[in-house]
């Protein structure tokens, strides 16, 4: 039985299979477990919508974590799932042993706050189909088998609009950069230099306020790296478990 526990969160828009492209290419002595979120992929949305935080994500990978008895897991969470994987850690550190934040950060509007807001209801649909574009854009550029082609329509297909409408609402009032100092476990911020969402600049702040972290920022790639170069996010990945 493998002796590591790797929990792996997916983006906004997308649900667990997101991972496919590198989960194959991980370390076989890692157990692998890659829930989907509450409204994307098999997963219903959460009731009462209108009220859920971001906190009641991180609760809700906290409760899955604990209900299978692991404790001290490697959690990495890739865009939205990076930032959930972060406030996990902060709210339940005891069952986060390591962490690797890919593509993501503690505020997404830093340093655009004129954005915040464009993605609020009634605008946060908008915001939506912009980021459905975008996704339906790397898989042109990127995805080259029509089977994955096939997988990633399906879970573009399946996410439920009003949750990530929602989320995105949510995240405009989020900053978590101000209680990054309280990570103890070891942190990997992994991320592309041309990354126009999760910009270098956040990947800065968030190697600045974390106190044992390793930052991987590579210069060529750019928010859609677990599809433009899933071999060296397997390789980064691979060396986060092994710390």
């Amino acid at each position: 039985m493998p002796d590591k526990k790797l929990v792996l969160l997916h983006g906004l828009g997308v649900d667990h299979r997101m991972w496919n492209f590198t989960r194959q290419r991980l370390a076989a002595e890692a157990e692998i477990f890659a829930p989907d979120l509450p409204g994307f992929g098999f997963k219903e949305p959460f009731e009462e919508l209108p009220t859920v935080t971001a906190e009641a994500y991180a609760d809700h990978v906290a409760e899955q974590i604990s209900s299978t008895g692991d404790k001290g897991v490697a959690l990495a969470g890739y865009s939205f799932g990076g930032t959930i994987a972060l406030l996990t850690a902060l709210r339940h550190p005891e069952l986060v042993s390591s962490l690797a934040l890919v593509c993501t950060s503690a505020c997404w509007y830093s340093g655009r706050g004129f954005a915040r807001p464009l993605i609020r209801a009634p605008f946060s649909s908008v915001g939506v189909l912009f980021l459905g574009l975008g996704m339906r854009w790397a898989m042109t550029r990127y995805i080259r088998g029509r089977r994955d082609k096939e997988t990633m329509t399906d879970m573009i297909k399946r996410a439920d609009r009003a949750t990530s409408a929602h989320i995105l609402n949510f995240l405009a009032d989020l900053d978590l950069r101000p209680r990054l100092g309280e990570l103890k476990m070891p942190v990997a911020v992994i991320a592309g230099g041309r990354d126009r969402l999760a910009k270098p600049r956040h990947q800065l702040e968030l190697a600045k306020g974390i106190k044992n972290v390793e930052l991987h920022l590579e210069p060529g790639l750019d928010h859609y790296y677990c599809v433009s170069d899933p071999r060296l996010l397997a390789k980064r990945l691979n060396d986060f478990i092994e710390r």
